[in-house]
């Protein structure tokens, strides 16, 4: 299992400014009981913005 800062750090996008990772923790009647979303937006700034 990997903590959510890991996916963070792996899924950061390198092609776009934009990322959603969502999950879904279930039970083992496979029902879900508790649901995480981590989104990653990047802005440019400056003179890389323009």
């Amino acid at each position: 299992m990997i903590a959510r800062p890991d996916v963070a750090r792996r899924e950061i996008p390198s092609d776009g400014d934009r990322q959603t990772d969502t999950v879904i923790v279930r039970d083992e009647a496979r029902v879900p009981v508790y649901t995480a979303t981590l989104t990653f937006t990047g802005l440019r700034s400056g003179e890389a913005a323009r």
